[in-house]
């Protein structure tokens, strides 16, 4: 009987002592703790799992944002080049052929083929649209005005001749009546 009584105090004391292990290795390991932090970690993983789409569809946005910013911004330096080369004025050179007879002038381009190196003065000149006026009345005798002074032969090429308004308080010469 001292057996049985001495068992059965035994597996009491080994009850109870796994009783109090158990509820010590919750306070003594920090199982509790670990729990705690493992479930805060699992819900913030679940926020970031609801999340990572807003994230992705903002930052698709910011980059749709941002393309249309450059794009903008590529535009309007486009504009403000074209602003700028609109305000510069380029030159125009208008040579006069012969005697002014009259009130009747006509105008055609001029161009000049230089050499490979020109004359600093020669190609500033010929940069720039070029035109010979002629007072005459006949497109003839303009044209051939035009060539006494800018010569084939020195590499100037004179095109058509167009008539011109007369200025000012110019009388404007009748048209010729055809006989018919």
């Amino acid at each position: 009987m001292l057996v049985q009584i001495t068992l059965s105090a035994l597996f009491l004391a080994a009850a109870a002592l796994e009783i109090v292990l158990l509820v010590a290795k919750g306070y003594l390991l920090g199982e509790r703790r670990t729990k705690a932090i493992e479930a805060q970690i699992a819900e913030a993983q679940e926020g970031l799992k609801k999340t990572l789409p807003l994230i992705e569809e903002r930052k698709k946005r910011l980059l749709e944002a941002y393309n249309e910013s450059e794009r903008v911004i590529a535009d309007t330096e486009e504009v403000s080049k074209r602003a700028v080369a609109q305000r510069q004025i380029k030159p125009m050179l208008v040579h006069t052929a012969g005697q002014r007879a009259g009130d009747i002038r006509w105008r055609a381009r001029v161009y000049k083929t230089l050499p490979e190196e020109p004359e600093r003065n020669q190609s500033l000149i010929w940069d720039f649209d070029n035109y010979v006026d002629v007072w005459t009345a006949d497109r003839g005798d303009a044209r051939a005005a035009a060539l006494r002074q800018f010569p084939p032969e020195a590499g100037y090429t004179v095109e058509e001749f167009v008539l011109l308004a007369p200025p000012a308080g110019a009388k404007v010469p009748e048209p010729e009546k055809v006989a018919g």
